[in-house]
């Protein structure tokens, strides 16, 4: 029995395949972004429970990165240089003082230069080396707790949207 090949179902089926092959690279890179803005809102969270930023500040400073290529996605500090309320710029980047708010620092010692020099030692514990020491806020490290999970349901919701686009393509065919 010989089978008719239809030229116009054919066509409309390499075109379905073009379609197809177009939208992942863009599922992919749109998984990507998800994953990142909703790790994102999660270092929101973290920042507004754990310091003081009624302004913001250390929240603007933290952004969504991506790959040149859309190969990956990350959420971290920009690399501007941070000034105060005045804008008078003290030499330090917004990832500097974001990794000081993290971590932890010291806090100087006098010099003896100034008679009348205390530092503020509210919040300051005792380190190691028998120096003042600011305890690090850990943002970061409770974040990077819930990112695999917020990153992986933005990424199945993505997929769900492209299996959608799928069955609109196969829908027309």
């Amino acid at each position: 029995m010989k089978e008719i090949l239809d030229h116009s179902q054919l066509s409309r089926l390499c075109r379905w395949y073009e379609d197809a092959l177009k939208l992942i690279p863009e599922a992919k890179t749109r998984a990507l972004r998800a994953a990142a803005d909703a790790v994102k809102q999660e270092l929101d969270r973290q920042i507004s429970s754990r310091l003081d930023d009624s302004h913001g500040k250390v929240r603007t400073w933290q952004q969504v990165q991506m790959g040149s290529k859309g190969g990956y996605s990350r959420v971290g500090p920009g690399k501007q240089e941070v000034a105060n309320q005045y804008g008078k710029k003290y030499g330090y980047t917004a990832a500097q003082v974001t990794s000081y708010l993290e971590r932890g620092h010291a806090v100087p010692s006098p010099t003896g230069k100034s008679q009348r020099y205390r530092p503020n030692l509210e919040k300051a514990i005792l380190g190691s080396a028998g120096n003042a020491v600011v305890p690090g806020r850990q943002f970061y490290s409770y974040t990077r707790l819930k990112a695999s999970d917020l990153g992986i349901a933005a990424m199945e919701d993505e997929l769900d949207r492209l299996t959608d686009e799928f069955v609109d393509l196969l829908a027309e065919v």
